[in-house]
């Protein structure tokens, strides 16, 4: 489940999984195998994220969420102290909880005119967001009771840890691009902007990870490579790492820091350094 997101869902819904529009339809359609929607995901990911990244108030996968603070300009509470030992908990809570969330965020989108703007008809995605996870929850819930012995409580217990697993791999692959050391979370003016332009934004505020490890590439869909699908999120996670010298080359020439952590474990480790910071 985590792994079709990242490496087929992911590009698919960017538009890089095939030069087809109709091919990157379908294949962006394998979100609904998560039981989630493609329109609030292209939304919050696709426009939000990329084009505020890291931005409090803009970007939504900084927002503080209950316990977990991800932003430096967030209010900070008792509740955070030791979040970077519970914030891995919760983040096997992602996937489960937009089965839920999908209909607030739409609406809310729609009121503040996102949807018109991403020429969708927020009425026909309401249906169709409906349509889709009826179908999705009598697939992965009613038939398992309907055609094997498992009790409803089996089930559900079933139904809970996939998706909690598939939630803590997707959310933690994020975090380690996004919430790491020396990456900036800057605040934009009373205007609305921010002090660089689009490009020099988006290296200050993310990093790669882990590039020479293949089999993790392959698996994330080329995640780890996040600095070149931000600066081209059109391109296909395959060329990532054909680019990435260029890309770190062309950015060092010009005096930025281009921030790459060598091992999964580094990285790893400075997420939840970077947790423990923003719990103080």
């Amino acid at each position: 489940m985590a792994g079709v997101g990242m490496s087929v869902m992911h590009d698919a819904v960017h538009g890089s999984f095939s030069k087809r529009a109709w091919v990157n339809k379908i294949f962006g359609g394998t979100m609904y195998l998560m039981g989630s929607s493609v329109i609030t995901w292209k939304i919050q990911h696709n426009f939000l994220h990329h084009a505020y990244t890291n931005i409090e108030g803009s970007d939504q996968d900084i927002e503080s969420k209950g316990p977990i603070r991800l932003s430096e300009h967030a209010p900070l509470l008792k509740i955070h102290r030791y979040q970077y030992l519970h914030a891995f908990f919760f983040y096997g809570m992602m996937t489960i909880s937009k089965l839920i969330k999908d209909f607030s965020q739409l609406n809310s989108y729609r009121k503040s005119d996102i949807t018109r703007k991403q020429i969708a008809h927020p009425r026909m995605e309401l249906a169709k967001m409906i349509t889709v996870k009826a179908i999705y929850l009598f697939v992965f819930i009613a038939l398992p009771l309907w055609v094997t012995p498992f009790t409803w409580w089996q089930v559900m217990i079933g139904f809970f840890i996939m998706h909690w697993f598939a939630g803590f791999i997707m959310s933690t692959i994020f975090q380690m691009a996004h919430i790491v050391e020396i990456v900036n979370q800057p605040v934009s003016s009373p205007e609305g902007t921010i002090e660089h332009e689009w490009a020099v934004h988006e290296v200050q505020t993310t990093a790669d990870f882990a590039r020479k490890n293949r089999l993790l590439s392959w698996y994330i869909g080329g995640l780890n490579f996040q600095i070149e699908h931000h600066l081209f999120p059109n391109i296909c996670h395959i060329h990532y790492r054909k680019i990435a010298p260029i890309v770190e080359k062309t950015i060092t020439d010009f005096g930025f820091n281009y921030n790459l952590k060598p091992t999964f474990v580094k990285a790893l480790g400075s997420h939840i350094r970077r947790l423990k910071t923003l719990s103080r």
